[in-house]
């Protein structure tokens, strides 16, 4: 009974002492070093992305009335596992707005542990997964957008776990690693839209390296089922709350966003996102992507190429690479940010390139001063590159993240939706031509004045709005102006001057932001409807 008792501590206290070993101290340091890089922004970012706005408005809405809609609209254009954690983990932390960073910001910083995995498992060196952590903690773009309630996060972490996974059973680990890849994968598919393009980077190593492990069309077979299971879940919802079961929103957005929206060509798009970048002209940045995470990730796939015993490992981080990257550059406009999927593969190669004088000092037998010359200078060059992420995700958040406190008015349309979600009666109806961000602040769901981004539908037509806010009883109106003139804040929303008369004022709102030079002001008009 001793000799059972001592086995099961030993068994129990098995995975503390390898967290206690130097490298899972080493792997607890560099995930602490990657919250901190994004929390120090997502702790100062105060207003999102449309996107945000949504996930969070869905997340409260799953939380409270166990329903995937807004304004009683079942929702499809946003995947739903995102939302679905806000509201898991909102049981716990009692706060949607924070849970909703958190799981951002907190996905993109254990994503070290799989990537330090697969650094460890493909390469056959710890130096190469470490490396390729400590430059994925500080990696721009997972910092920059780690800031705010997005789904990026969860995205890039189920992407990493599925890859991880897959590898193992591909170094002859197991069946049962293909069947947790494959579901990891299934579930990235319900996160972000792009996910579905996993079933190629990981299905392409499978079938070209998965022969000699007992890879059999049956067995590929159950894998995509699996992969395919959390989709088909999600478009069986779709077929009985929509009637379609693959309705998205892309299409109405490609099909009616404006010309000059597209500020660069093809070819111009597709070097763009080679270059991980947001740079000018498009205007969210000042600076490219860190040249030195560029270098050395590129570097390691020509290494990749160049070694036998790593050749076999394109198979998986080409795909990665291209099919989550650059392969965006069909999108209408450019923005780095879809490009976060490719991220862990492109600090993969750099880990890889910097782990070479570490290799050719053990091929060579060095001696332990030349080992100890050749760690350093691999030291050295690894907080280099890590040094040129810093300033490029500042400017990234600057640039790009915080400007969004000028669009539609950010910080004084939160004020005017937080007072109207305290004062106004609790059953009062309200709309807005300010979006998701409206129902998000107000505390329940706001109608929309108009059609929101070219997919949502609109609730009460701006040219008809006394009419059918009376038919709807909808008692008030939210709108918002760059200028302190009522009247401009009817005509942005696109009602008629002359209904203007069958609204009273309540109150306004004046906000001003540091980061929008171009409009700093902003101000949201809250009035009641006169019966």
């Amino acid at each position: 009974m001793r000799r059972m008792r001592r086995l099961r501590i030993k068994s129990a206290l098995r995975p503390l002492r390898s967290t206690l070993t130097p490298t899972g101290l080493a792997l607890a340091a560099l995930v602490a070093l990657a919250f901190w890089a994004r929390w120090r922004y997502a702790s100062r970012t105060a207003i999102y992305t449309y996107d945000s706005y949504y996930y969070l408005t869905l997340g409260r809405n799953i939380l409270n009335r166990f329903t995937y809609s807004l304004r009683g609209v079942p929702h499809s254009k946003f995947l739903p596992l995102y939302p679905g954690s806000i509201a898991f983990f909102s049981l716990f932390l009692r706060d949607v707005e924070l849970t909703g960073k958190l799981v951002n910001a907190g996905s993109f910083s254990l994503c070290a542990l799989p990537v330090y995995g697969l650094g460890r498992r493909c390469f056959g060196e710890r130096s190469v997964g470490l490396l390729a952590a400590f430059l994925l903690a500080a990696e721009p773009l997972t910092v920059a957008w780690g800031s705010l309630p997005m789904s990026e996060g969860l995205y890039v972490l189920l992407i990493c776990l599925a890859a991880y996974c897959t590898v193992r059973w591909l170094k002859g680990e197991g069946i049962g690693w293909l069947w947790g890849g494959a579901a990891l994968g299934g579930l990235s598919a319900v996160t972000r839209w792009e996910g579905l393009l996993t079933v190629a980077v990981l299905g392409i190593p499978a079938l070209l390296l998965g022969r000699r492990r007992g890879l059999t069309w049956w067995r590929l077979a159950v894998a995509l089922a699996v992969f395919l299971l959390p989709f088909a879940l999600w478009s069986l919802r779709n077929l009985v709350e929509l009637g379609h079961p693959l309705r998205t929103a892309y299409g109405g957005e490609i099909s009616g966003h404006p010309p000059e929206w597209e500020a660069l060509g093809t070819l111009s798009r597709l070097k763009r996102y080679f270059l991980f970048s947001d740079f000018a002209p498009i205007g969210y940045t000042n600076q490219m992507y860190n040249y030195g995470l560029l270098a050395t990730g590129y570097g390691g796939f020509v290494a990749m190429a160049a070694l036998r015993r790593w050749r076999r490992w394109l198979a998986l981080f080409l795909p990665w690479l291209l099919l989550l990257g650059p392969f965006h550059f069909i999108w209408y406009f450019t923005s780095a940010r879809f490009l976060v999927g490719a991220v862990p593969a492109l600090c993969l190669g750099a880990g890889a390139t910097l782990s070479l004088p570490l290799l050719l000092a053990r091929r060579l037998d060095a001696r332990l001063p030349v080992k100890a010359a050749l760690a350093a200078i691999t030291l050295i060059t690894a907080c280099a590159v890590e040094a040129g992420s810093f300033p490029v995700a500042r400017d990234v958040q600057e640039h790009y993240v915080l400007r969004l406190e000028g669009d539609v008015a950010g910080p004084a349309v939160r004020e005017a939706a937080i007072w109207a979600g305290g004062n106004l009666p609790e059953d009062a109806l309200l709309v807005s031509n300010a979006g998701p961000m409206v129902s998000f602040y107000l505390g329940r769901d706001a109608l929309f004045l108009g059609e929101w981004q070219f997919f949502d539908p609109s609730d009460v037509d701006p040219a008809r709005a006394p009419e059918q806010m009376r038919a709807r009883g909808v008692d008030y109106l939210l709108i918002i102006s760059a200028t302190p003139d009522p009247r401009d804040a009817f005509r942005l929303a696109g009602i008629p001057e002359e209904y203007a008369g069958d609204f009273e004022q309540v109150r306004y709102f004046h906000a001003s932001t540091p980061y929008t030079p171009e409009r700093p002001e902003g101000w949201a008009w809250i009035y009641s409807l006169r019966r």
